[in-house]
């Protein structure tokens, strides 16, 4: 079985926020809400892997955490793609 998923990882504590901003950017760069996520932890979105999504997410993370200092600072944003028996 083949898992694709986009994962958002950021600070403890900071899933509302980084689910607020993935709204934000998704509304304002793709037209559409993305799907709710999945919660793993305080600090981690999971969501089903979109290309385009994922492409916004990074170009915008780039330019706000250089720009401004938001809370919207993620660890990590990456494609989870395994297999499993």
């Amino acid at each position: 079985m083949i898992i694709d998923e986009l994962r958002v990882i950021g600070s403890p504590q900071t899933n509302v926020v980084m689910s607020a901003e993935v709204i934000r950017v998704s509304q304002r760069v793709l037209g559409r809400r993305p799907p709710e996520p999945r919660k793993e932890g305080l600090g981690q979105l999971v969501y089903p892997f979109d290309a385009e999504l994922a492409a916004a997410l990074v170009a915008s993370c780039g330019r706000r955490r250089a720009s401004c200092g938001t809370a919207f600072a993620p660890t990590r944003s990456g494609w989870s793609r395994s297999t499993t028996s």
